[in-house]
C-alpha cells in the first residue's frame, strides 16, 4: 500500500513498479497520472471517501481523473470497468447524487440513515429484519456478491 500526500518524490520507483492500493487526494492523483507515476491499466476499484468533501473540494479534478479512464476504456472495448466502485458520504448531497449518476450505472445505496434516505426520494426501501451477526452476509450476499 502506498500513502501518497504531498510526498510523490519519495514515492516514485514504487509507484512506477506497480502497487496494489493507492490512497492519494483527487489532485495528488491527477498529478501521479499526468506524470506517468501511476496508469488506470490495471484499476480494479475505486473509493470515493467522503465523498460529500471530495465533490465540493475537488469537482474538476474527480472530473479529469473519469476523463482519463473513460478514453482508457474506449481505448481498450475488451476491458471491463472497475469490478467496484464504493462512495462513502456522511451525508447525502446534489454533489454526491451527481457523482453516483454520472459514474456508477446501476448503484446499490446504503443509506443507514432513515432521514438522509427520505431526503433523497430516489432511494427505493427495502426492509430486511435479521440479526446482528447476519447484516454482512445479508447487505453483501444479496447486492455486492457475484
Amino acid at each position: 500500500m502506498i500513502f501518497v500526500a504531498g510526498a510523490e518524490e519519495n514515492q516514485i520507483l514504487p509507484l512506477v513498479n506497480g502497487c496494489e492500493i493507492l490512497i492519494a487526494t483527487p489532485p495528488c492523483f491527477l498529478r501521479m497520472l499526468k506524470k506517468s507515476y501511476v496508469t488506470l491499466d490495471r484499476l480494479c476499484h475505486t473509493v470515493f471517501h467522503d465523498a460529500d468533501i471530495m465533490v465540493e473540494d475537488f469537482t474538476s479534478e474527480i472530473k479529469e481523473i473519469m476523463r482519463h479512464y473513460a478514453r482508457l476504456l474506449k481505448s481498450q472495448p475488451s476491458r471491463s470497468a472497475p469490478r467496484q466502485a464504493v462512495v462513502m458520504a456522511s451525508s447525502w448531497s446534489v454533489g454526491v447524487a451527481s457523482l453516483v449518476k454520472a459514474y456508477l450505472g446501476n448503484p446499490v445505496l446504503i443509506i443507514p440513515d432513515m432521514i438522509e434516505a427520505a431526503i433523497y426520494r430516489g432511494v427505493k426501501q427495502i426492509v430486511t429484519i435479521c440479526s446482528e451477526s447476519q447484516r454482512d452476509v445479508e447487505l453483501l450476499g444479496k447486492h455486492m456478491l457475484p
